[in-house]
């Protein structure tokens, strides 16, 4: 039986989830436990420090939380980094804005999103003005102004199993064969692609993440959750796709 390590905080006296999917982590536990008939999943809070990881090392358990929570609890599992999946190589044929690999921001010109290769989390990640005298290894797109809405695709074993949009105008949709052709050709079982739709209707591609510390921004298939966050942790300790 998997039990999911939620990252908790104090409130009132009480551990209660650090982030809204942790509550969305309970919520699937008592779904699939109610729907089996029987305990299939269970939860524990974790709010003290990083010490008490020890106590949740096992193959049957799964962290839940930010993602210094996750990264932490996978190092004490030997897995020492997680890169970012920004837009894998085999994707940028569905690009049309321009995509750099730089190791100083000062090669660069105009407005673009940088993203750092190695890091999740990064100082200078963002929309930047270049040239900037920045040294690292960095993945950068070519700024896009007309975006009028943006979507995070949820996908598991190459099937879209929902989408949600989390900002812009939520009845202007993207161009789902878009997405299915992106689904078809990327190999790797758990993910969330982010789309963006421009105001000519031209759909693009913003940027991929492995399923953990994401924002769901509605999505709750309660059936579907707690495998991928399941999948993703084994695909993550596997140290690869």
């Amino acid at each position: 039986m998997k039990t999911f390590v939620i990252q908790g905080k104090s409130s009132k006296g009480r551990l209660i989830p650090a982030q809204s999917y942790g509550y969305s982590a309970i919520e699937a536990v008592e779904y699939s436990n109610w729907f089996c008939r029987e305990q299939v999943y269970d939860y524990v809070f974790v709010g003290a420090p990083k010490a008490i990881y020890y106590n949740y090392l096992k193959s049957n358990y799964v962290p839940i939380g930010s993602v210094e929570f996750v990264l932490e609890w996978l190092k004490l599992k030997g897995i020492n980094s997680v890169s970012p999946l920004n837009i894998p190589q085999e994707l940028w044929k569905f690009c049309e804005r321009e995509i750099c690999l730089v190791n100083n921001l000062m090669e660069l010109n105009g407005e673009w999103m940088v993203k750092d290769r190695n890091r999740i989390k990064s100082s200078h990640n963002g929309g930047l003005r270049l040239p900037q005298n920045i040294q690292g290894n960095y993945f950068a797109t070519k700024w896009i102004d007309n975006v009028v809405s943006e979507w995070r695709v949820f996908v598991i074993d190459k099937k879209v199993r929902g989408i949600r949009c989390y900002s812009g105008d939520e009845w202007i949709l993207p161009n789902k064969d878009y997405i299915n052709a992106i689904v078809d050709t990327y190999d790797k079982r758990c993910y969330t692609l982010d789309v963006m739709v421009q105001d000519d209707g031209h759909t693009e591609i913003v940027e991929l993440h492995d399923f953990f510390a994401c924002g769901l921004y509605g999505f709750e298939d309660y059936a579907v959750l707690p495998k991928m966050w399941i999948t993703t942790i084994n695909e993550l300790l596997k140290g690869g796709k």
